[in-house]
């Protein structure tokens, strides 16, 4: 089982850091809900000391939304988000001689693909044209893992520890005044769940199966570092031991290609 967080979201330095020593893989903002080039630069370095997966988080601009809030995306605007944003952190990360890994889209590009079945077709598309070696993050169980597994794509399915569920499998939504767990012990008590006995309980307290390959703890969730911790030692991860020290951001980047 893997252990991936978000970043480059607007943490401080020292949280990143914190929060790459706790998990397997990371999503990085790619520039689009959030992320520069600064914050990539500092992620992709961070994350290849210390031996962190890597991915692009590509995400909707939506100023406060936080690309978090629902919004209607076509099959072009998804190619052209993920053209943008997915060749950018892997030109970026190719300098820095960091391997991409991943893809895992952001909020509402997350759920857009989700909700709509042609969506979720062309994503993985899009996937197979311009990237066919990442990995797709997507939801455990959902439309992007049955497109993925259906076109011979490499897929994880992701669940969540600190997110509600529906009795559908979806999320509930962020709108929701208890979307969202905070408290260490209930982050761990729904990743038990979750790893050992491959459930999760929803929130109206039904019980739904849940098959995953990577858990994921958002970083800017209260709870995120205790919780991480607990959840490390649960799936005996060993403890990273190098202390990561930054390098310098380059100043230009050319105009982004495709990475492959």
């Amino acid at each position: 089982m893997e252990l991936n967080c978000d970043l480059g979201e607007g943490e401080s330095p020292r949280r990143t850091v914190a929060l790459l020593r706790l998990v397997t893989a990371c999503n990085i903002a790619s520039g689009g809900h959030a992320g520069t080039i600064k914050s990539m630069s500092f992620c992709l370095n961070q994350a290849g000391k210390l031996g962190v997966k890597a991915g692009a988080h590509p995400g909707i601009a939506q100023g406060a939304g936080f690309g978090r809030q629902a919004a209607p995306v076509t099959e072009s605007e998804l190619e052209m988000i993920l053209l943008h944003q997915v060749s950018a952190f892997n030109q970026l990360a190719l300098r820095l001689k960091v391997r991409p890994h991943h893809v895992k889209l952001h909020g509402a590009l997350y759920l857009a693909t989700e909700h709509s079945p042609a969506l979720a077709r062309h994503y993985i598309e899009i996937m197979r044209k311009y990237w066919p070696g990442l990995v797709v993050y997507g939801l455990a169980g959902g439309r992007v893992e049955k497109s993925a597994r259906r076109a011979g794509h490499p897929f994880q399915a992701e669940a969540f520890a600190d997110r509600v569920y529906r009795s559908s499998g979806h999320l509930l939504s962020r709108t929701e005044p208890k979307a969202i767990l905070h408290d260490a012990r209930d982050i761990v008590a729904q990743a038990i769940d979750i790893t050992r006995k491959y459930q999760v309980r929803t929130f109206d307290g039904a019980m739904i199966r849940i098959r995953a390959d990577t858990l994921c703890v958002h970083g800017d969730t209260r709870g995120a570092l205790g919780a991480l911790r607990s959840i490390r030692a649960l799936l005996g991860l060993k403890k990273k031991t190098r202390e990561p020290s930054p390098r310098p951001s380059p100043s230009l980047v050319p105009f982004p290609r495709d990475g492959r």
